[in-house]
């Protein structure tokens, strides 16, 4: 997939929080639906996807959603938040990756690299020295994905999907070359 005229990234406001809702609850299902029961999972979507709890999210001004769109359709969103501390690296201004969302459909496209190279060159904009994310450790394309693009795995995370349920996650950085 090329980038066409008609290919657009939009800086999520409050009035996205619907868009974003419908689109953070279908691909965390497509990413992660077989990762726990349906009942965990739908916990987690309830609690995390709602219209409400992203207007939370998007009234912090630490927040950064861009919504990416092929032909005007949504293909996906990326969050970001910059001058977020990594665990392993304090004191160092680095951009925490915490959602790159990619409708199902839009898979090998190149619509994620996209959203990525997106990401990475507004973390570089605002003066950050990297990017820090958590990846489920059973997502293999999404792993591959991110070390072909530099990322290296530097930790473990459990990460909730529900009081009853975590799910072993990845924590990977990837330090910006010097320009």
């Amino acid at each position: 997939m090329e980038l066409h005229q008609k290919d657009k990234w939009v800086r999520a406001g409050v009035e996205d929080r619907f868009l974003l809702s419908e689109l953070g609850a279908q691909t965390f299902k497509e990413s992660h639906g077989h990762s726990a029961s349906e009942n965990d999972i739908s916990d987690y979507i309830s609690r995390k996807f709602t219209p409400d709890a992203l207007l939370l999210e998007l009234q912090d001004p630490r927040h950064y959603f861009f919504i990416y769109y092929h032909h005007q359709a949504p293909v996906g969103y990326v969050k970001i938040i910059p001058d977020c501390s990594h665990p392993e690296l304090p004191g160092i201004a680095l951009t925490k990756l915490e959602r790159l969302y990619v409708l199902k459909d839009f898979y090998g496209t190149g619509a994620g690299q996209k959203m990525l190279d997106y990401a990475i060159s507004l973390s570089r904009q605002m003066g950050q020295k990297g990017m820090w994310l958590y990846v489920w450790k059973e997502n293999y394309r999404a792993i591959a994905f991110y070390q072909k693009n530099g990322f290296v795995p530097v930790g473990s995370f459990d990460f909730e999907i529900s009081p009853t349920h975590v799910n072993p996650n990845h924590r990977m950085l990837f330090l910006y070359p010097k320009a």
